[in-house]
């Protein structure tokens, strides 16, 4: 709507309406009216969007703050409804399909099963095999401790960096049949005995996933923070869906995470605040989130204006050769999903306040800028 009513406006031409009158005299009021109504109607509701946009975002930030203070790894029901968390599950068939028909609202559609079975991945070159087995065979050659971050970073290579059958991109990935960019993948080390990995590349600015004021918060918490592993958005700029893989150094638990909450939140706002999402009022976030003892789980999240709604599937076993094979198509169905939806012209809930009085008086953004100020020298 925002680009819309800003388009509209800078269209309607004053200079015509002036270049009429000295031509032919003062427009007659039945034809001035209309025309100054509407471009005042339409300022009008550029800046109610404009404002309504700047809550949403203030009540994101609110549960961010919350669910920040409250210190806990693990959030069960009764601190999601505290913080207007809404826990659904997402379940899942075998083929990656949804059980129960698509969630209603939806914002991704699972790459069908039999499309991804005509691209298997393919080994032209001694290289490429070596590469291929070292993640074929993750269980013998992962150092301990690492478990995470070598499921991580093999799901990666099945979607953006192995070479597959029948694609004909330049480099033949499967991310190249979707819509979807890379935007950022963390610096990697050397996770494997007798390997050296290092793909450790910052593929573009970090800030489009989290900005830098809320790295403290995410990752820098000990012990239950995650590491990001990898970021990507939709090629189309208007499309505001991002995806993002979130590694965590202890075993799986049902229970929602707060390493989860608090990077589908800082992601929210950041997108919110980027410059060429200012029409959108719903960010879509698909999260892969992996654990340390070769679990994962995915996760779909957005805001609807009073509550963030979680979709959390089951925990996908990957520790085994046999699960490591089933939950890895599995993933990447999802990973190659299609963000669908409409996010400019969701119909937002109107926030209802917390039932504790919220005394934060500042945004996190604000708190981190007043400190910086306040440390500069």
């Amino acid at each position: 709507m925002f680009r819309q009513l800003s388009l509209l406006y800078r269209t309607r031409g004053n200079d015509h309406d002036e270049h009429m009158e000295d031509e032919e005299g003062p427009l007659p009021p039945s034809v001035q009216r209309p025309l100054e109504q509407e471009n005042v109607q339409m300022l009008l509701e550029e800046s109610e969007f404009k404002e309504r946009r700047n809550k949403l975002i203030h009540h994101l930030d609110s549960i961010y703050r919350k669910a920040y203070n409250l210190g806990k790894p693990f959030f069960d029901p009764t601190i999601c409804d505290k913080l207007k968390i809404r826990c659904e599950t997402l379940d899942l068939k075998s083929d990656g399909e949804y059980a129960n028909g698509a969630p209603a609202p939806n914002f991704f559609d699972p790459f069908p099963l039999e499309t991804l079975k005509k691209h298997p991945i393919i080994t032209p070159d001694d290289r490429a095999r070596r590469d291929y087995q070292s993640y074929e065979d993750i269980f013998d050659r992962t150092e301990e401790g690492f478990a995470s971050q070598a499921l991580s970073y093999r799901l990666m290579c099945h979607f953006d960096g192995f070479r597959r059958n029948g694609i004909t991109s330049r480099r033949g990935r499967l991310m190249d049949v979707t819509l979807w960019r890379e935007a950022y993948v963390s610096h990697f080390v050397s996770i494997t005995r007798n390997v050296l990995l290092i793909y450790l590349i910052s593929r573009s600015e970090f800030p489009e996933f989290i900005q830098e004021y809320f790295m403290p918060g995410v990752c820098l918490q000990r012990g239950h923070s995650p590491s990001p592993g990898a970021c990507w958005t939709a090629q189309s700029t208007p499309l505001p869906h991002i995806m993002c893989i979130v590694e965590f150094m202890f075993g799986g638990t049902e229970e929602l995470l707060r390493g989860e909450i608090l990077t589908i939140l800082a992601t929210t706002i950041t997108r919110l605040e980027l410059e060429g999402y200012q029409g959108e009022v719903v960010i879509p976030v698909l999260l892969f989130s992996i654990m340390s003892d070769f679990k994962a789980r995915i996760i779909q999240a957005y805001f609807d204006g009073d509550q963030l709604v979680i979709r959390k599937s089951k925990l996908y076993d990957f520790s085994t050769r046999e699960t490591l094979s089933s939950s890895t198509t599995l993933f990447m169905q999802w990973m190659a999903s299609q963000p669908v939806g409409d996010t400019s012209g969701f119909p937002l809930k109107d926030f209802v306040p917390f039932e504790e009085e919220d005394n934060t008086k500042s945004s996190v953004k604000e708190e981190a800028e007043s400190k910086g100020t306040a440390d500069a020298p």
